[in-house]
């Protein structure tokens, strides 16, 4: 039971489930089962209530942004008794959270960001005061805080903290779909894996025009999540074009995709944009699995190229191309690489820690 009992806020402004919704989602769990009192903030969206409501008494709000009263004053009457956080995940709700604030008059309330994003900072005099009012920023990885800082913005450092993500319950490996059995693959079958959301920054497109061109026709893709209706029409005819419907599959979204993981050789996430710390990658070490990623990101940072993953330039289909050659010839690398990342995972970036992390910058005076 936690020393402090705490009620910790979440603004949950999204319009559609996705990482930064689940990091929510996992730390409420963790909250509530160490005595904190947790509540979610959302728009009316039906899908993100019912899944906030698992873990936290949800309250609904408008969340427009910048210049909203109506957010404000509603926040502002959760924050009567003090010692609360209420933590907001980007730079629009933080202003509903210090105006909130303003408003109930209670001083012993921390206001706390986590930067999900890899983005310069906004440096005009409206954001130079909002920093100023923040009482923590919190980065998921160091490159998100150099790319912050690199516009120079008159912040305080000692605000600034980097807490690797982590994620929950990655152990729960049973589904119902058994890739294998489902789509008649032999023993001998390499199965690859993408999951996530379908869209073009993810280079989606490009792992396909990848498997065009590998060498070994005992490899299957799985593309597990789902997107917009004319990118994922566009990954479907160049998977039609390129001659590889009964090598490439689309499985739609799945709720279990561990059970899916689990089913796996190794993931492939060829992020074309730089992400400050990709889940998806961190799901597949998690579980065992290698992984193939884009090295422009933050997953140099617990990714060794080589030891726990391949890592290759963006948009570079023959590197691409050859790295997943490489892993489907090579089954003793699979497993090797596959062990490493798993220990690394649990020495290093194992929920626990996380959680420990985020309950210092809560708890910090």
């Amino acid at each position: 039971m936690a020393e402090s009992r705490k009620t910790v806020i979440h603004l949950v402004s999204n319009k559609v489930w996705g990482g930064g919704e689940q990091y929510v989602y996992d730390l409420c769990k963790y909250l509530q089962a160490d005595g904190h009192r947790t509540i979610a903030v959302c728009r009316r969206i039906d899908k993100i209530v019912q899944k906030m409501s698992n873990v936290a008494r949800v309250e609904l709000a408008p969340l427009r942004g910048f210049i909203d009263i109506v957010s404000a004053y509603r926040l502002s009457k959760m924050l009567k008794g003090g010692n609360i956080v209420v933590h907001v995940h980007n730079f629009k709700d933080a202003f509903t959270a210090v105006f909130a604030r303003i408003i109930s008059h209670e001083k012993n309330v921390r206001v706390v960001i986590t930067r999900h994003l890899i983005k310069k900072a906004k440096t005009s005099a409206v954001y130079q005061w909002l920093y100023k009012q923040v009482d923590a920023i919190v980065f998921v990885s160091e490159l998100a805080r150099t790319n912050f800082l690199s516009s120079k913005p008159k912040i305080a450092m000692e605000k600034l903290k980097v807490v690797h993500n982590s994620i929950e319950g990655c152990n729960h490996s049973y589904s119902d779909i058994d890739l294998r059995k489902q789509y008649a693959l032999t023993d001998d079958s390499v199965i690859a894996m993408y999951h996530g959301r379908l869209a073009k920054e993810k280079g989606v497109h490009l792992l396909i025009e990848a498997m065009k061109s590998a060498k070994h026709d005992n490899l299957f893709l799985f593309l597990v999540g789902s997107g917009s209706d004319d990118y994922v029409s566009k990954l479907k005819q160049l998977i039609n074009d390129n001659n590889l419907t009964n090598r490439v599959f689309m499985t739609g979204f799945v709720e279990n995709v561990y059970g899916i993981i689990a089913q796996c050789d190794f993931g492939v996430v060829p992020s074309i944009v730089a992400e400050s710390f990709s889940l998806s990658c961190l799901e597949y070490i998690c579980m065992g699995k290698p992984i193939i990623t884009s090295n422009n990101g933050g997953q140099a940072e617990y990714l060794t190229d080589g030891e726990t993953a391949l890592l290759v330039p963006p948009e570079d289909i023959i590197a691409l191309t050859n790295a997943i050659d490489r892993l489907t010839e090579n089954k003793e690398l699979i497993e090797k690489m596959g062990k490493r990342g798993k220990i690394i995972f649990a020495d290093k970036l194992n929920y626990s820690k996380f959680y420990n992390s985020i309950i210092q910058i809560y708890n910090a005076e």
